[in-house]
């Protein structure tokens, strides 16, 4: 006899569909909806917690997204789930940047590598580990970019590109974003320019159109800095 799909797992299924689709106010929808079923394993939650509250921020409700990513840090942590403790941290303090909240930023990014530093000890999939560190090292490289602290931002980097392995496109993408933006202000544009397309490449691969929208928009910023300096 077939095993019986949980109505849960049906609708993040479905959610996982409307994201392909780029439709992330019907994901957002449908993972409330599988949410609030009983029975949800913790893990699982986690996943569709993070999932939705990227959904937020794609559609640019910062503050949600900001409560979502909030809430999620404080329930890891009561599971003693660290790594998403630390994965919930890493996205908010990335959004903090973005957002000018630099302060905090900072912090939460250094309490996201705290709590990838406790993981470490329990949690079975250091794969994973690796990715969440490399997002939070990003973070806290691109708050260190926006305060002119370069050498900070650079031994981020560093420690970043060392913990990239094949298949983590979004920790690659992460630290081509921080390559591009750290050359650019320290003006090294054709470094960023490098950078900034083979960034390109790979989000159009990946079909990350977030990515190549950073990318279009980083390239045009560093092109127009170049041809100033009469060099492109």
């Amino acid at each position: 006899m077939p095993k019986t799909i949980p109505s849960w797992q049906k609708l993040q299924q479905s959610a996982e569909r409307s994201l392909l689709s780029i439709d992330f106010q019907t994901a957002i929808e449908l993972y409330t909806q599988a949410l609030s079923k009983p029975d949800v394993p913790w893990q699982a939650a986690a996943s569709m917690l993070l999932r939705r509250a990227d959904c937020l921020q794609k559609l640019g409700d910062t503050p949600a997204a900001d409560r979502a990513l909030s809430d999620l840090a404080e329930q890891a942590g009561q599971h003693g789930d660290q790594a998403t403790r630390a994965a919930a941290l890493a996205e908010l303090a990335f959004m903090l940047r973005n957002a000018g909240e630099l302060e905090r930023g900072l912090l939460l990014a250094q309490q996201a590598l705290d709590a990838v530093h406790k993981a470490s000890d329990s949690d079975s999939d250091p794969d994973r580990l690796a990715g969440i560190k490399i997002d939070a090292l990003t973070a806290l490289g691109m708050i260190h970019v926006e305060r002119s602290e370069f050498s900070q931002a650079q031994e981020c980097l560093q420690s970043a590109e060392a913990l990239l392995k094949p298949g983590n496109v979004n920790g690659e993408l992460r630290i081509i974003y921080l390559t591009s933006y750290l050359t650019i202000r320290t003006e090294r544009y054709a470094e960023s320019i490098q950078a900034i397309e083979r960034g390109l490449k790979i989000a159009k691969l990946a079909g990350r159109h977030d990515y190549e929208a950073i990318c279009y928009n980083g390239l045009a910023n560093a092109t127009d800095d170049l041809a100033l300096q009469g060099a492109y």
